[in-house]
């Protein structure tokens, strides 16, 4: 039987309720911002939207990736008031991509740890394209599940289709997710 990412989702761990779940995006956005420019990305989230990890928001020139991808942390305290903005716990980096979310890093690839939606898929395809122009030096990808790597993929030679079709194949195939 094939799994879709709603069967996966309700299985990811940290057993976040749905309202949970829309917290922690609504705080992710807040507290990075949003960006169509790949090369200051940090995560691509389920519904399409590209987190900025420019630090713009701490007063860098917002021109490079600044981020570390383990800052997810950071969206629930509010470091210039030293005050807690949110009553969930938060979420450290293997969950946020159990929760649905790309890691990214460009030009070189990217995490994933759920299968992608269909507005992450769009987004992910222009990624590999840009990634394909901008890089010569091979791309990859790795499925992790709580943090584990389960699978790795690495590519001499950047195709979106092919590499599109193998992620999807991964989860179409897997059994024991």
């Amino acid at each position: 039987m094939i799994k879709k990412f709603n069967e996966f989702i309700e299985e990811s761990y940290g057993n976040r309720t749905k309202d949970e779940i829309s917290e922690i995006d609504r705080l992710a956005i807040k507290y990075f911002g949003t960006t169509r420019n790949f090369k200051i990305g940090g995560y691509v989230m389920r519904d399409g939207t590209i987190l900025d990890f420019s630090e713009s928001n701490m007063g860098s020139d917002g021109l490079d990736r600044y981020a570390d991808h383990r800052y997810i942390n950071r969206i629930v305290f509010d470091y210039d008031n030293d005050t807690i903005i949110s009553d969930i716990e938060e979420p450290d980096i293997w969950e946020f991509m159990d929760l649905g979310n790309i890691r990214i890093n460009y030009p070189s690839g990217f995490d994933l740890a759920q299968p992608m939606t269909p507005e992450q898929e769009k987004v992910m395809r222009r990624y590999i394209q840009e990634c394909a122009r901008v890089s010569r030096n091979g791309f990859y990808v790795t499925i992790f599940k709580e943090g584990k790597t389960q699978e790795y993929f690495d590519y001499d030679k950047i195709y979106s289709d092919i590499i599109l079709r193998d992620i999807n194949n991964y989860f179409d195939n897997v059994s024991n997710w």
